[in-house]
């Protein structure tokens, strides 16, 4: 196969991923969507000083202590190991498996962005789109942060492994 194809059928793959996750996920939007008017959205947003102390504070994401009452917003300790691993394999191997090392850079940002997102530093952006504010939660986005995490962990480790095979 030429290089062209490849990325057409790159392409395609990653298409078919998207309309696959909007089918697997139309039973929430679907009704949302078409029958929003229905719908009392505005008891939905928390009353704004509610919003703002659901924000979590930089220091809670590396606590690991839990004390089984609170809701804990620790990373935890293999995450945090995760993304150093993901963080020292994409600076150290980016010359030798540059397509890989980008696409751990890119998950880093995204990592990054969405803890980001959980701490008061991006209450601006929370206020100036309005939508946000349906999470609710800002602390919701830690989902998208160990999801991010454990790709980039099976990433570094298969950026390692393939270039140990070529030593």
């Amino acid at each position: 196969e030429n290089y062209s194809t490849q990325k057409l059928s790159s392409l395609i793959n990653v298409f078919n991923s998207i309309v696959l996750g909007l089918g697997l996920s139309a039973t929430f939007w679907l009704p949302a969507f078409f029958e929003k008017q229905f719908v009392q959205t505005e008891k939905a947003i928390l009353p704004l000083d509610n919003f703002v102390n659901q924000f979590v504070r930089i220091e809670e994401f590396f606590k690991l202590t839990w004390n089984g009452f609170v809701i804990s917003h620790e990373i935890g300790i293999i995450h945090l190991v995760l993304t150093v691993l993901a963080i020292i394999s994409c600076l150290v191997l980016f010359k030798k498996q540059r397509k890989l090392s980008l696409f751990i850079f890119f998950g880093l940002l995204l990592l990054f962005i969405s803890l980001w997102m959980q701490t008061i530093q991006s209450l601006n952006l929370w206020l100036l789109f309005s939508p946000l504010q349906f999470i609710q939660f800002p602390w919701r986005f830690a989902g998208i942060s160990i999801f991010l995490i454990a790709l980039l962990g099976g990433s570094s480790v298969q950026l390692i492994k393939s270039r140990k095979s070529k030593l």
